[in-house]
């Protein structure tokens, strides 16, 4: 643990709105504890501590009255859950119950938004630390080396989304395997988490100490427990051992509870012949709200941790950064979002950010009306726009800053000023379900993390150049990602440095496939795609059962098959009406329609 520099004053400037109501009546109080937070002033002179809260707290009689407030049959589905556990979904219900959440028809008028596309430079600079200009700071990756991380991998999604026998209980970075060339073993298929664990005994020797905590759900628990107890290959220690030696400490991980899905009628949990399929995830947005009240935020301070890094396991660049973590604690900012300048792969996914009311927030599209779904596209994407930043879902806290303000927050209004901060805005989306013979839309009670970190005081955006986004974001939602970042030659693996180089183009390609449940399975996925060559590569369009695999791919292709049956263009009869390099297929710029007349082979435009 190094000495902190202590952060400013907390208060903030312009209209005061419900949500900084928090903030606003414990300012005094923070104030008071930031210059003692660390134990320590910034000359290193100790002073005094007896004004730093303890806590967490146990659950004040307000919000017991909250939760036995709930129906009994809620109370009842939550009685075998852990405290804490159970207290998050209690918020969640008790916003359902009485305010009915979003659905995905809650609208937000953008016209209420600044944008950082359309911002004055100087208010942009205020809330956003350019990646690029940290790398030329040399002084961070020393402070670097004396500050404690741990790293929070966001590992509560199974990988059935993408064909992934869900009795094997796996998320994608354990279950989805990889071809890995090791000095111990040579070429082997390996988990991604190998590389992963490869890539962060790297990453350790760069901090004062590396903390790996893993945020697993009670089923990806199982998959992490085998991979970590596996067997390194080519060498006589397990992957966790391996991990020890080069100085990964592998902590106790935090389980992530599925919660009861509710019906939207009578707002009861619902009762199906499969328990698994009465559950679902209640999001990561539950993740700071578990920390604070299970105590394992205080055992992290305890334990000398600087930096709690939150990254989303899938992405294989989401790992702490020695610049940004030291830039946050010299800054002595509560917290910083990973942002990347948005590109045309990023309109209708994930959220942009903006300023409401001097605060920063994200908007996503869904949050749109379909009146503004056009001005909500163009964001960054239209002439005379700054770049526009973009969500990548990954976080860092000030972890002696968030316990000490939670703490104060605590003792100022009490445990439930707390809890309503650290819940998350609430999402109620549907889930279809069979409940006594009929299909019904069940409600699913989830938050996501950004919305709770966005309430605290003091956060910043630290953002990546659209030209180097994969330096920080390549996750895996959609089997072909997988191709794409594993299987062809538009990334490298560099576990000596960044993890991932990319080559060729410097923004990947845009995808748009669908026409067949293959493409939805990544074993048929990489059997039709093969490893292909995409590093010229600026748009992919398949529509239908196609096997094009290991072919050479640049430019924008298109193919459309019609016939419903699976077509290979590398079969030797299709593949000598098709251009070839080398016998291998080789379409740059062509449009490709397969219908039961026959094949039709053109440039994009003609059919575009």
């Amino acid at each position: 643990m190094v000495d902190r520099v202590p952060p400013g004053s907390s208060k903030v400037t312009g209209p005061t709105q419900p949500k900084d109501i928090v903030r606003d009546q414990v300012a005094d109080a923070v104030d008071l504890a930031a210059s003692t937070y660390a134990g320590k002033a910034v000359s290193g002179a100790p002073v005094a501590s007896s004004h730093i809260p303890t806590g967490p707290l146990g659950l004040s009689s307000t919000a017991t009255r909250r939760i036995n407030s709930l129906p009994m049959d809620i109370l009842t589905a939550l009685g075998s859950y852990p405290r804490s556990q159970a207290e998050y979904f209690a918020e969640l219900a008790w916003k359902f119950l009485t305010e009915g959440g979003s659905s995905g028809d809650i609208t937000t008028d953008l016209t209420e938004i600044d944008f950082f596309a359309r911002m004055d430079d100087a208010i942009r600079a205020e809330h956003i630390w350019e990646l690029s200009d940290l790398s030329q700071d040399a002084s961070l990756l020393e402070l670097a080396s004396q500050l404690t991380v741990a790293d929070l991998q966001m590992n509560g999604g199974l990988g059935s989304g993408m064909g992934l026998d869900p009795r094997d209980h796996h998320s994608k970075v354990t279950g989805v395997e990889i071809t890995l060339d090791l000095p111990e073993a040579g070429e082997v298929t390996v988990p991604i988490m190998t590389a992963k664990l490869e890539m962060y005994a790297r990453m350790a020797k760069l901090f004062g100490a590396y903390h790996l905590v893993m945020l697993n759900s009670t089923i990806t628990r199982d998959g992490w427990a085998s991979f970590i107890e596996s067997p390194f290959p080519g060498a006589t220690e397990t992957m966790g051992e391996r991990a020890t030696r080069h100085g990964i400490m592998i902590k106790p991980e935090v389980i992530q509870h599925a919660f009861p899905l509710l019906n939207r009628g009578s707002k009861k949990p619902i009762q199906t012949d499969e328990p698994d399929m009465a559950v679902a995830s209640g999001g990561h947005g539950q993740f700071i709200f578990e920390l604070y009240f299970s105590g394992r935020l205080k055992e992290m301070v305890d334990e000398g941790v600087d930096v709690i890094f939150f990254g989303n396991a899938d992405n294989f660049q989401s790992k702490p950064s020695p610049l940004i973590s030291a830039k946050l604690i010299r800054e002595g900012k509560m917290g910083v979002m990973v942002s990347t300048d948005r590109t045309s792969i990023d309109t209708v996914n994930g959220g942009i950010f903006g300023l409401k009311y001097n605060h920063l927030t994200i908007v996503e599209y869904k949050e749109s009306s379909a009146a503004q779904r056009k001005l909500f596209k163009g964001f960054g994407l239209v002439e005379g726009d700054k770049p526009q930043p973009f969500n990548t879902n990954s976080i860092y806290l000030n972890a002696s800053r968030l316990l000490t303000y939670l703490d104060a927050v605590n003792s100022v209004q009490g445990d439930r000023a707390v809890r309503e901060l650290l819940t998350p805005n609430l999402i109620a989306g549907s889930k279809p379900r069979e409940v006594s013979g009929e299909m019904i839309q069940a409600a699913h009670l989830e938050g996501a993390i950004g919305s709770v970190v966005l309430k605290l005081p003091d956060v910043a955006i630290a953002n990546v150049a659209a030209n180097a986004r994969t330096t920080q974001f390549a996750p895996i939602k959609r089997p072909y990602e997988v191709v794409m970042i594993y299987d062809s030659d538009a990334f490298a693996l560099e576990l000596e440095g960044d993890g991932l180089r990319k080559q060729g183009f410097q923004l990947p390609p845009t995808f748009n496939i669908g026409g067949w449940d293959g493409w939805k399975d990544l074993a048929q996925t990489r059997h039709a795609l093969g490893r292909p060559s995409i590093q010229q590569l600026e748009s992919l369009s398949i529509h239908g059962p196609v096997l094009l695999p290991g072919a050479i791919l640049s430019g924008h292709v298109v193919i459309n098959n019609t016939t419903g049956s699976v077509v290979d263009l590398t079969s030797p009869t299709l593949l000598a009406s098709l251009p070839q390099h080398q016998g291998v297929l080789n379409l740059s710029n062509v449009a490709i329609q397969i219908s039961s007349a026959g094949m039709m082979v053109q440039p994009v435009p003609a059919l575009l």
